[in-house]
């Protein structure tokens, strides 16, 4: 049985974590959100089976200088690492 690929969404934007969630929940994503980079370290477990983060970098309180090395350390392999700059 396939289980729904879980999407991690760090923004500190209410409508566009909103927006993202929606639509992806809509695509029959599994969704989690946080509003900073330190909310998703203090709850990220790594039972969830995260697929995807999408970190908002320029993000007053995004911590991405936390949240990127510890990605790479804790639940991505080095063929799995993406990164996007827009």
């Amino acid at each position: 049985m396939n289980h729904a690929k879980c999407i991690y969404v760090v923004d500190d934007d209410d409508e566009i974590r909103t927006l993202l969630k929606t639509y992806l929940e809509k695509h029959q994503f599994t969704v989690l959100t946080a509003d900073s980079g330190e909310a998703f370290l203090a709850d990220f477990r790594a039972e969830q089976n995260i697929d995807l983060v999408i970190l908002d970098i320029h993000a007053a309180r995004s911590r991405w200088f936390a949240v990127l090395p510890f990605l790479t350390n804790t639940i991505a392999s080095p063929r799995d690492h993406a990164y996007s700059k827009f």
